[in-house]
């Protein structure tokens, strides 16, 4: 091909070594026929092609069986060039509906050949199978299978494209919900990678980092950077540190933009770097394998300088948050030293909580939230006197209705606050101790009306309450507490979160010691 218009040449030895773009990640196509001589072939005619300056990666499986599992480990093969008739005579039909039905795989295409037409009709197998072609193997010349793989494998980056448009937008859509809460910030910005990496045909690989303000102000010369968003080989390791993660090429990059306080576009790369207000670096790491426009350019730098901007506010607005937190966690902490001996109380109600919201299923966002209200349960007890609290006997009827107006006084502290964990600990402080059997109190709820957090802090309240040393009891044994829970299911407790507590209860004693 001489046309400088073809999407796909052949390298000669000369022309190879000054290549502008290096090439990456070769395309992968799986070659599935019991013919030896095919595998050979079809490599040997394709030998040194490119597309979109990406060479190919040619792999092979004999059966239908042996494609199958290859195809689990690989999971970005481009194309299969699969033969009908190997094992059995539908081996390869029969491998099209496990590819698509049982894998889940819809974005490889499948070109079907076979040497015998008659065996597989055409237009039946493309009615009933979800194959992308159908070729007879007489009918696979050499320029037509360049075409054919140049075809399916455009067709295969446009979908691509389009799964990560939608993946990126699944992530901004989950983000937005809980937009400042400093997980959901990750979560949005790789949201936002997915997106710009597909609009703009760029390399999956692309990372969003910052440092620790702390790290920043104490040692500029020894900043540690953390990843907060990645994609392509950096998904999945939000939170680490670079140097564990990325290679020494793109390290280098990342400590020459952040010592330079500069963003720097390489020929195939780009470098982002921004300093907030509070001191913190944040970088943006992106590549490709084609030259960028003018446009393309500048709509990287508005994403990197806007994605910085949305950092530092969730970040500042974090801070605020979390100082409420912290002060309310304290006076928490404050009571119940007042009010029990035992001032390890809280810790252990929170771990048994959030281990049964894992156990039950509840989403990330949710168990950070249980995680850090929880605590807060009893918040309301601030404005119960010290002598009901303490009091070292049974309460009086008069002195038990004072005490259970600590939900209450716990619902009008969170009622007014907007921040999530603060929402989370109004249910949970003003439900606690609500009874599935609706013979609870402040409100008599029954059932699934009781917050999903108030079911799991309840068990786990009672629970530890019953197995500690109050001013007015010794503490319970661990078989009395145990009969005790089982007793109350369906009455107290709710029946499901009960039989997973039985059923983990030395993993429960485990959390506790």
């Amino acid at each position: 091909m001489t046309s400088n218009d073809e999407e796909f040449v052949f390298f000669d030895d000369e022309v190879e070594g000054n290549s502008e773009f290096e090439i990456q990640k070769p395309w992968k196509i799986l070659i599935v026929d019991d013919e030896m001589d095919v595998h050979t072939l079809t490599k040997m005619v394709l030998t040194g092609f490119t597309f979109e300056n990406r060479q190919l990666n040619i792999l092979s499986a004999y059966s239908g069986a042996e494609a199958i599992e290859l195809l689990k480990k690989e999971r970005d093969i481009a194309i299969i060039l699969l033969d009908v008739v190997m094992e059995t005579d539908d081996a390869g039909l029969k491998c099209v509906k496990k590819i698509r039905e049982e894998l889940k795989n819809h974005e490889t295409r499948i070109i079907l050949r076979t040497g015998q037409p008659g065996q597989a009709p055409e237009q039946q197998v493309i009615v009933n199978y979800d194959i992308n072609d159908y070729k007879a193997k007489t009918e696979l010349t050499a320029s037509k299978l360049f075409t054919t793989i140049t075809a399916s494998l455009r067709s295969y980056q446009y979908i691509q494209t389009i799964n990560q448009n939608r993946a990126g937008l699944e992530n901004i859509i989950t983000a937005s919900s809980f937009l400042f809460e400093l997980q959901s910030f990750s979560l949005f910005a790789k949201g936002i990678l997915k997106q710009l990496t597909s609009i703009l045909s760029l390399d999956d690989d692309s990372l969003y980092i910052n440092s620790s303000s702390l790290s920043a102000f104490k040692d500029n010369d020894n900043i540690k950077y953390n990843i907060m968003a990645g994609t392509g080989s950096f998904a999945g390791h939000e939170q680490e540190e670079i140097d564990n993660v990325v290679p020494e090429n793109v390290y280098d990059k990342l400590i020459n933009a952040a010592n330079r306080h500069e963003s720097i576009f390489n020929d195939n790369t780009y470098t982002g770097y921004f300093e907030t207000k509070k001191g913190e670096h944040t970088l943006l790491y992106l590549q490709w394998q084609r030259p960028l426009t003018n446009g393309d350019r500048d709509l990287i730098t508005i994403f990197a300088k806007n994605v910085a901007a949305a950092f530092e506010n969730i970040s500042r607005n974090n801070d605020l948050a979390e100082s409420q937190r912290k002060i309310i966690s304290t006076l928490s902490v404050m009571i119940d030293e007042v009010s029990r001996e035992n001032t390890h109380h809280l810790k252990k109600v929170t771990d048994i909580s959030y281990f049964l919201g894992e156990q039950i299923g509840l989403s990330s966002a949710e168990l950070h939230y249980l995680k850090y209200a929880a605590p807060m349960h009893d918040i309301g007890q601030i404005k119960i006197p010290g002598e009901i609290l303490k009091k070292p006997g049974k309460l009086t009827p008069e002195e038990f209705e004072t005490m259970k107006l600590h939900t209450a006084e716990g619902y009008e502290i969170f009622k007014d606050s907007p921040d999530e964990v603060m929402k989370a600990a109004k249910v949970i402080s003003y439900m606690h101790h609500e009874k599935w059997d609706g013979s609870g109190y402040p409100q008599g709820l029954k059932g699934d009306e009781i917050h999903i957090f108030a079911r799991l802090v309840s068990i786990a309240d009672v629970y530890q309450a019953l197995l500690s040393d109050r001013s007015y009891r010794k503490a319970w044994s661990m078989d009395d507490t145990i009969n005790y829970i089982n007793e109350q299911s369906g009455i107290s407790f709710d029946p499901t979160i009960v039989d997973i507590f039985m059923k983990n209860h030395s993993k429960i004693i485990e959390i506790c010691n």
